[in-house]
């Protein structure tokens, strides 16, 4: 959303002005949904590297509340807060502006709004407890910056404070906006909200619940056949992995029948199955996903339904399909589903990642469930891995492939756009 975008805007603004870097252009494509930003490097400095750059700018922002504003030195010499933690950004809901209006002047007095979720509220509450007689400071630090401290004029027990100061309406939105870098995604479970997190820690009953999810809850709250319900997840080993999840899931969704076995696994009628390999004689491609019509046990033959096109296999082709009530994220790139269902735990940590995290959050056309433990989710949300890719794209577009071939070489990719030139 803009609202995002502009809070990543000031996250960055933020990190270059610790580096000492205040010559920057940065502003937000909105078309694009990117961030520009443009700076000059450093003269004599030989060793830049604009992938390290991107990969710290564009880290979420480590948002916490302290009490007071003391700051000390580490030990790499950094200047780095000192104060207890009063909060951080998983205890912030979200942060905006309001105004007031002065009965006699008629001027808008603005400030900024914070919203706190039930632990930053009784965090909130026995810190302005404990400061507000002393009329003590609160700082709020994006990283090691700090960027506002207020001081407690009053009790806060709701969960609802504002900041007040000599805003314009530009500075407190800017404040706002840093704030909500630093927040985590909602997941306070609204009745209208379309994302929904179902906390659970122990793998087989995160499986059980996701097939509950399937089977009964999700197709009879909204109405939708579990055939449009997709569960998306990390990876394909694993209690939450795509090939036990696909097993559960089966013997809920499609338990009775006759079906041809393979490696394992039985494939019946009204099983949704995935094609893992392009098969251009049938015209089914890698990611399709359809549902098996019919078997012939006596030919050892299936037919799968692919968008109204009946595809048949013979027994020695099934290595070609999968079950596909579960997948992973990275085969349901380029591909929407009503509803995704996301399994989020610590058994995928080598998976977790903001962008992998990212594309399966966005297949979701209307309504995402994750089930797993807010850690999990945190620290995908902050892991942002930039790497290299080897590619000869950009040869095969200058046509500058000779018959002898080209080394490969590794296409920096920078996707803040940053500016490399100097």
């Amino acid at each position: 959303t803009d609202e995002q975008m502009d809070a990543a805007l000031e996250k960055i603004k933020t990190r270059l002005v610790s580096q000492g870097i205040n010559d920057s252009d940065t502003y937000v494509d909105y078309k694009s949904d990117r961030i520009i930003v443009r700076f000059p490097w450093q003269a004599g400095e030989t060793d830049f590297d604009p992938e390290q750059a991107v990969k710290e700018l564009g880290e979420t922002a480590e948002l916490t509340f302290r009490y007071g504003t003391e700051t000390t030195t580490n030990e790499d010499g950094e200047t780095v807060p000192a104060g207890e933690i009063v909060l951080t950004g998983d205890d912030v809901k979200s942060a905006g502006t309001g105004a007031t209006q002065d009965d006699t002047t008629k001027e808008a007095t603005w400030m900024v709004t914070l919203d706190l979720n039930d632990s930053g509220t009784e965090k909130f509450y026995n810190a302005t407890s404990a400061l507000y007689q002393d009329n003590g400071q609160i700082s709020i630090w994006m990283d090691n910056t700090m960027i506002s401290a207020p001081s407690v004029n009053a009790v806060i027990s709701d969960g609802k404070a504002t900041i007040s100061g000599n805003f314009t309406y530009e500075s407190a939105k800017e404040l706002a906006d840093k704030i909500n870098a630093g927040r985590m995604p909602g997941t306070s479970n609204g009745k209208n909200t379309d994302f929904f997190f179902m906390t659970q820690e122990n793998p087989e009953e995160a499986v059980k619940l996701i097939v509950e999810l399937v089977h009964r809850k999700l197709p009879g709250y909204y109405r939708t056949p579990a055939s449009q319900i997709q569960v998306l997840t990390p990876m394909q080993r694993g209690v939450v992995g795509a090939t036990n999840l696909n097993m559960a899931l089966q013997e809920a969704l499609n338990p009775q029948g006759e079906g041809l076995r393979r490696s394992g696994f039985v494939y019946r009628p009204n099983d949704k199955v995935m094609q893992i390999k392009n098969n251009y004689d049938k015209e089914v491609f890698n990611g399709d996903i359809g549902i098996i019509e019919s078997v012939d046990m006596q030919d050892r033959t299936l037919l799968v339904n692919f968008d109204g096109r009946s595809i048949k296999y013979d027994a020695t082709e099934l290595d070609e399909l999968v079950h596909a009530y579960a997948t992973t994220i990275h085969k349901a790139q380029g591909s929407e589903y009503p509803i995704v269902v996301m399994p989020m735990l610590m058994n995928h940590y080598v998976m977790l990642q903001r962008n992998l995290i990212y594309t399966g959050i966005t297949r979701a056309k209307k309504i995402l469930v994750m089930v797993g433990t807010k850690k999990a989710l945190s620290y995908a949300v902050r892991n942002v891995t930039v790497t290299k890719r080897n590619t000869l794209l950009k040869e095969r577009l200058a046509g500058q492939i000779q018959a002898t071939g080209v080394q490969m070489v590794a296409e920096e990719r920078t996707p803040y756009g940053v500016n490399k030139e100097k």
